[in-house]
């Protein structure tokens, strides 16, 4: 979700902290750096709060290790909380 409306096809540097379970008391978060590309969006909010859109993004240069971490959050993510 973001908080401006974006045209489709913006190119856009992106920074993501996704909580992980930290082995041998590493670090609790793992940061991704990449490129993206905004491929849809939709307003979120309801008439009286502050804009919100619900962003769709395109990673197009994802590492390897930064993909599978990723998708391992979303997996955990939709896991639990259901459909």
């Amino acid at each position: 979700v973001l908080p401006e409306s974006l045209q489709v096809m913006t190119k856009l540097r992106v920074a993501m902290e996704i909580p992980i379970s930290p082995a041998n008391g590493g670090p609790s978060v793992r940061e991704i750096h990449c490129e993206g590309v905004v491929v849809r969006q939709q307003p979120s909010s309801t008439p009286g709060q502050v804009p919100l859109f619900e962003t769709a993004i395109f990673f197009s240069d994802l590492k390897p290790e930064d993909r599978r971490c990723l998708a391992e959050f979303i997996l955990q993510r939709m896991l639990s909380h259901g459909p």
